[in-house]
């Protein structure tokens, strides 16, 4: 399966974020099941006097172990680091 361009637009939205500081982990509701999740999300505030505190909310942290939950994605071989990093282009220190 490919990235998304909606997975790769919300990530580089998280980049920006991280890089302003913009960027939080919060708890909220589930819609789906009313469960409580802790959210990774982006945040702004919008322009003008008394703009309002907006939170994007861009993933869910996992519930338990990521190791036991998600095979290794460096396993298939059409996946490279270049596919996802965002060191695309930099070379990495020795």
């Amino acid at each position: 399966m490919a990235l998304r361009e909606g997975d790769k637009h919300n990530f580089q939205t998280l980049l920006r974020a991280a890089g302003n500081r913009d960027i939080i982990l919060i708890e909220s509701r589930r819609k789906s099941d009313g469960r409580y999740v802790a959210l990774l999300a982006a945040t702004y505030q919008e322009p003008g006097p008394g703009g309002q505190f907006v939170i994007v909310p861009l993933g869910e942290m996992v519930d338990g172990d990521p190791y036991e939950l998600y095979e290794d994605p460096m396993q298939y071989e059409r996946l490279s680091p270049k596919d996802w990093s965002p060191r695309k282009g930099k070379k990495r220190a020795p």
